[in-house]
């Protein structure tokens, strides 16, 4: 697969400016069990959007909680979800068709990311209502980019 793949699985083209993003203020969940992806993904979270508030969750379990209680709108909410597809335990694309039909995904983007995954799986995981796919490892700089994309598409 291409390094590029992260721009083409339906993140489409920015909306939001840098300086849009650098300035806004908001709540971001990452969902990763391997420390260096999660540090790598929050760095680069850090450097695009400085002012959010980032909640972490380490695994599909933890994930899969605050997704179903993110599924009360009444509830605490994120503006978008960055999450694993390959963890120990729950997989995101079984959490994707665990909360698919709670209206959650339709309210918050989750955008999923990993390495090595075969395009039906891919299309699989966003047939389950995820907003778009990461491919990992890629470029450091294509990472940001990809994660920029997504915060300036879905948060506009």
């Amino acid at each position: 697969m291409p390094t590029h793949f992260a721009r083409i699985m339906n993140l489409g083209t920015q909306t939001m400016d840098c300086k849009e993003l650098e300035n806004r203020r908001g709540a971001i969940l990452v969902i990763d069990d391997d420390e260096a992806d999660r540090t790598f993904t929050l760095r680069c979270l850090a450097k695009v959007m400085p002012k959010a508030t980032v909640e972490v969750c380490e695994d599909g379990d933890c994930a899969l909680e605050r997704l179903v209680t993110m599924a009360n709108p009444d509830s605490p909410q994120v503006e978008i979800v960055f999450m694993d597809q390959r963890m120990p335990g729950r997989q995101g694309l079984e959490i994707m068709e665990l909360i698919q039909g709670t209206g959650l995904t339709e309210r918050v983007p989750v955008v999923l990311f990993s390495s090595a995954v075969p395009p039906s799986e891919v299309q699989a995981i966003l047939a389950a209502g995820a907003r778009g796919y990461i491919m990992k490892p890629v470029d450091p700089e294509l990472y940001r980019e990809a994660i920029a994309t997504a915060l300036s598409r879905y948060l506009a």
